[in-house]
């Protein structure tokens, strides 16, 4: 598996974007996706994606569709990147199978928003995963909005 990884990653720093993909970042997204089953035939859509980010995934699980949302023009390079602010997401109520986030939620003056949001996205049964950093340092950052409770 952490062959997989790497080679995707080193795929990744081949290709012309501006976010430089770290060591840290590389594991974060090893322990986020073993965690996560795909299927097939489900309609994902990710939260504040990058474009590295949407493709690590596309490599990861080749047989999903995926649909990334960002507020940052930079990460607008595949066609399905949309520039949309998560609070206000303009697709048709349940159109999702699975909504994802990395280290996105925390960034939202509202998260309650955001939630409801990806509540009225989900289809019946729908899921949603949303990996939010747990260290004192992000919790002290300005742009860090939301304070969620260290977990136990």
């Amino acid at each position: 598996m952490n062959e997989i990884f790497n080679q995707i990653f080193k795929q990744l720093s081949q290709l012309n974007v501006d976010t430089p993909v770290s060591d840290e970042m590389r594991e974060s997204y090893q322990e986020d996706f073993k965690h996560l089953e795909l299927k097939d035939e489900w309609d994902i859509l990710v939260l504040g994606t990058t474009d590295w980010e949407l493709y690590f995934l596309e490599q990861k699980f080749p047989n999903v569709k995926f649909i990334g949302i960002t507020i940052e023009e930079k990460f607008q390079t595949k066609k399905n990147i949309s520039l949309q602010d998560m609070h206000e997401i303009e697709f048709q109520d349940k159109s999702f199978d699975f909504v994802y986030g990395s280290q996105i939620l925390e960034h939202s003056p509202a998260p309650v928003i955001v939630l409801a949001q990806v509540n009225r996205l989900l289809r019946n049964n729908g899921q949603f995963f949303f990996w939010i950093p747990d260290d004192e340092e992000n919790r002290k950052s300005w742009y860090h909005f939301s304070c969620f409770p260290k977990l136990l």
